[in-house]
């Protein structure tokens, strides 16, 4: 393992390359069992440490839980607006109960006008305590109407979904429904295509798709994985992008936050 480099430069340099016009990817293993450097070889596999600063990390102790306000979500939403294609295209943002925060409309707030944002708040009764109702089943229909006339309310002739965001405080009822929602195919209100319709195409183009997720719960997780994997099934497009960023607390090993994104263009989602 460790000659990986030593060959990867003779090999570049045998065809007149170097290392600007050297691009390249790394899949991460088990490795050899069996051979006799396989545990130096554990030390080294996967991505270069790029922190080289010598000043030991200072952990509080005190410090249990971090809140979505200490997590890096502003940053984040601000830079991923440079992967949106359609510039003159709306902003879908899927957001909790209306009334309690959402981080990603507040920032995108402050960098798009708010002609460009729709806001599609959680139905209220199917979240909290609500969400274990007996009648939750009838909640989620009505909740999935209103949702599919609310889209389709917002949809402008000449204006179409650009980017959505799914919030991290979308319950997980919520996503659920969107999955249903998106399950609709060509047949429904999230085509693009193939429709005599263009009342029912609400996604523009190169659209890109963004989900937060920083819930301890592995369901919740596993559902908003499940949404961004239906949206791109429904898209159907080729090439069609999807990349996931996660980052953990060093000290806190229960504290994370995920990034899913789904993009049509590869250049400005790789690069």
């Amino acid at each position: 393992f460790g000659k990986i480099d030593g060959i990867r430069d003779a090999l570049v340099g045998a065809v007149g390359g170097n290392d600007e016009s050297l691009s390249s990817y790394k899949i991460v293993t088990g490795g050899m069992l069996g051979t006799g450097s396989w545990e130096d070889e554990l030390k080294v596999i996967g991505p270069p440490n790029t922190c080289s600063s010598s000043v030991p990390a200072e952990l509080d102790d005190s410090i249990e839980h971090i809140s979505s306000k200490q997590l890096p979500i502003g940053p984040l939403l601000k830079e991923s607006t440079s992967l949106i294609q359609h510039k003159e295209g709306l902003y879908l943002i899927i957001c909790g109960v209306k009334g309690e925060q959402c981080d990603s409309l507040e920032v995108l707030s402050t960098v798009q006008a708010q002609g460009n944002i729709v806001t599609l708040w959680t139905c209220p009764n199917i979240s909290g305590e609500d969400q274990y109702a007996e009648n939750i089943s009838d909640h989620m229909i009505a909740c999935e109407k209103e949702t599919i006339d609310d889209l389709t309310s917002a949809y402008q002739e000449d204006r179409r979904f650009g980017a959505i965001v799914v919030d991290h405080s979308v319950p997980l009822t919520m996503i659920k429904m969107m999955n249903s929602v998106v399950r609709m195919g060509c047949g429904g209100e999230w085509c693009r295509e193939q429709t005599e319709d263009p009342q029912v195409r609400l996604l523009s183009n190169h659209a890109l798709i963004l989900a937060f997720i920083t819930d301890s719960s592995e369901e919740v997780r596993t559902r908003k994985h499940n949404f961004l994997d239906r949206v791109r099934k429904e898209l159907g497009e080729d090439p069609l992008f999807r990349a996931e960023i996660v980052m953990k607390n060093t000290h806190n090993e229960g504290v994370q936050m995920e990034v899913g994104i789904i993009s049509e263009d590869e250049d400005p989602l790789f690069r």
